[in-house]
């Protein structure tokens, strides 16, 4: 967690968090939410934003109900902290990994233009490539958008993007990149 002061009286909280493998059932990153209050606690009270990044690996196995517990975790962090700090704007990033990919859903034909996209085969990368190399993630950018609001304007955007957070008189940008 990191604490940004560029100028007086502007505090931004960085919170960063990485294989939490949600599942249904019981979830040990639940647990540890009492701790990162303690974390916040110990710093200030107030903040202009909060980014929670959460940077793959969300869920343990890609399954929209893993998604759900996501939901419920977020909004269990975001109750605790405020309990304890004052954050003016929450913002959530993500991006997925490996365990965010159901793998139920692949199959042969996206198994093969994935091994053309990695082999550089293929350069034209268009609408209908894309889709079918991306199936396993659906679930992930599904969460993403109905939860978190992030949008994707383009095909292309769901392997690589950036997001942008005005903050006081500053711009956030996160570059996100989809290796998984």
């Amino acid at each position: 967690m990191n604490i940004l002061t560029n100028s007086p009286g502007m505090s931004v909280l960085f919170l960063h968090l990485s294989d939490i493998h949600l599942k249904e059932g019981r979830n040990n990153i639940f647990a540890k939410i009492a701790g990162i209050q303690g974390v916040v606690t110990g710093q200030q009270m107030s903040f202009e934003a909060g980014f929670l990044v959460l940077s793959g690996d969300i869920a343990y196995s890609g399954k929209a109900e893993e998604y759900e517990k996501a939901t419920e975790f977020i909004s269990t962090l975001r109750r605790s902290l405020s309990e304890v700090s004052e954050v003016k704007n929450w913002h959530i990033v993500t991006l997925p990994g490996n365990h965010d990919c159901d793998f139920e859903k692949d199959d042969e034909t996206r198994r093969t233009l994935t091994e053309s996209l990695l082999s550089n085969t293929k350069k034209n990368l268009d609408d209908a490539f894309l889709t079918n190399c991306l199936k396993p993630q659906k679930d992930f950018f599904k969460f993403a958008e109905k939860e978190i609001g992030h949008t994707y304007a383009k095909q292309s955007d769901y392997l690589a993007n950036s997001v942008s957070f005005p903050v006081g008189d500053r711009i956030i940008v996160f570059n996100l990149y989809n290796t998984a």
